[in-house]
């Protein structure tokens, strides 16, 4: 089969099931045409379809999602991603953690970010049906346990919780941006800060650059951080990166401003900044 004809049945399959948004009696009929011409098994026309069944149709679904996704041979990590988001949204969306458990026991794959995102989601749900305002405790809780156990893929640091909960819902991510952009006021009203954009190589305005080092996770974790944890606690992030020079210089400051400890572990060492200061003394 020539590349030609993959893209046209791609376009065509992605066509079908735009025309059938909630009618599972037809994307059947588009699965037994995908069996009859081979392609059930095709990773990519299959995980489209299974996408389709789980998130495009309505709940009544469900239980054929499972079936197509325990039939597949050989499941990869957007499938699994695609069974733990419909799980998440249903009816009981702890169930979503029995395929993140199976991702996480595989011997082949590994989660990604939309995997914790989606697990935190189905936590989120649950908790929130039962004890509004708990969702983001039992979220982070499951974190917790996660590297207690030793899991600690690339995507797993406190910034990424952050994301994960962010895009789960588990609490509210404007509020951590509203309290960015008090603290960055602050800042640069009491200790005459300015935005360092150097390291931004984008092609555009100063303005912009601004906003976008403002943006970087660690500040947001920073921000988060002092908004929900008791005064006198360590604030204790986790960066996959270097952390770059503006964050540097912030996290020096608000350590100052606001009389609180920040212990930031980047990619190269530990930064224990207080009153102002980095145990680095500014050199990484």
């Amino acid at each position: 089969m020539n590349m030609m004809i993959n893209k046209s049945w791609e376009e065509g399959l992605v066509s079908l099931l735009s025309k059938c948004n909630t009618n599972l009696k037809t994307t059947k009929q588009i699965h037994s045409h995908l069996y009859i011409t081979g392609l059930h098994t095709h990773p990519f026309f299959f995980g489209k379809l299974l996408l389709h069944c789980a998130i495009s149709i309505s709940d009544h679904a469900l239980n054929y999602t499972l079936r197509l996704f325990h039939h597949f041979p050989n499941p990869d990590t957007f499938m699994y991603n695609t069974l733990i988001r419909s799980l998440s949204h249903s009816s009981t969306p702890l169930t979503s953690l029995q395929p993140f458990i199976q991702l996480l026991r595989h011997q082949t794959l590994l989660p990604d970010s939309f995997s914790f995102a989606f697990a935190l989601k189905g936590i989120a749900n649950d908790a929130h049906s039962k004890r509004p305002g708990g969702s983001f405790d039992d979220a982070f809780g499951f974190f917790r346990e996660l590297m207690r156990e030793g899991i600690r893929p690339s995507e797993v640091s406190l910034t990424g919780v952050l994301s994960a909960c962010a895009q789960a819902g588990a609490f509210e991510f404007e509020e951590a941006h509203q309290k960015l952009m008090e603290i960055m006021l602050r800042l640069k009203a009491e200790e005459g800060y300015a935005p360092q954009v150097r390291s931004v190589l984008h092609d555009i305005e100063e303005e912009e650059k601004e906003d976008s080092v403002s943006k970087h996770s660690e500040k947001l974790a920073a921000a988060f951080g002092i908004a929900k944890l008791p005064k006198g606690r360590i604030l204790r992030i986790v960066k996959n990166l270097r952390v770059c020079g503006d964050c540097h210089t912030v996290m020096k400051l608000i350590s100052k401003v606001y009389q609180v400890e920040i212990v930031v572990r980047d990619r190269s060492r530990f930064h224990s900044f207080k009153g102002g200061i980095c145990s680095c003394r500014d050199y990484w």
